[in-house]
């Protein structure tokens, strides 16, 4: 960790700047690969000619290949007035590959959420469904990541039980409601889609589903 100070100074009335750089998969260091973190995935992959080097992945990245995500969120709107919640990327597979029925061999992702070469997180990786929106970013990934960062506020009086039922109502296949999410602003989308139809998420009668909410707690 590198810490570098903008201003110095003490006592009361003293303001300072920190920017804190935190080095990960580093196998520069004195131990090299043996140093690496567990979670350490080689870019580009293995037996690669040439340079390559290590990124961090977390837990979706490593489940790509085995499960399917989508993401759910309020608009970025007052919700003692607005109602329910919006799909934000709706249920598939988020890596560069996925799993075919009863076979070994996978299939290249047509909307992956990273590169598989470089790594490299994809701001857009379901341009469709962002330009039906108007927005650049997409993704359920890239999503938790930068929610909030264009509207800098997020959602006041947040009804954490609309949200659970839009949810819920998605798995049944109930579909949408429009007054979810229609007259939606720029401001209250804050920069991701607000999906108008939903299409059935669930592709097998025995498939397991399961419902992670994210929250703080001033929840309503």
């Amino acid at each position: 960790t590198n810490l570098s100070t903008a201003n110095t100074g003490s006592g009361a009335g003293s303001t300072y700047k920190v920017s804190i750089r935190v080095r990960v998969c580093d196998a520069t260091t004195a131990l090299g690969n043996a140093g690496l973190e567990s979670n350490c995935v080689q870019y580009p992959p293995a037996p690669a000619a040439g340079p390559y080097h290590f990124k961090p992945e977390g837990l979706m990245q490593q489940y790509s290949n085995k499960i399917r995500y989508s993401v759910f969120s309020y608009l970025n709107a007052l919700g003692s007035t607005q109602q329910g919640a919006v799909l934000r990327e709706p249920m598939g597979f988020i890596g560069p590959t996925y799993p075919q029925p009863l076979s070994t061999t996978v299939i290249a992702n047509a909307r992956p959420e990273w590169d598989a070469v470089s790594g490299q997180m994809i701001n857009n990786p379901d341009t469709s469904l962002a330009s039906a929106s108007g927005v650049s970013n997409s993704g359920v990934m890239n999503f938790m990541n930068k929610f909030g960062e264009t509207g800098h506020t997020y959602m006041t009086y947040d009804n954490v039980s609309e949200l659970y039922y839009a949810a819920l109502r998605y798995y049944e296949n109930l579909g949408n409601v429009s007054q979810w999410y229609s007259g939606a602003t720029a401001a209250q989308l804050d920069g991701f889609p607000a999906t108008a139809t939903w299409t059935d998420p669930i592709a097998y009668s025995c498939q397991k589903n399961f419902i992670l909410g994210i929250g703080d707690d001033h929840t309503w």
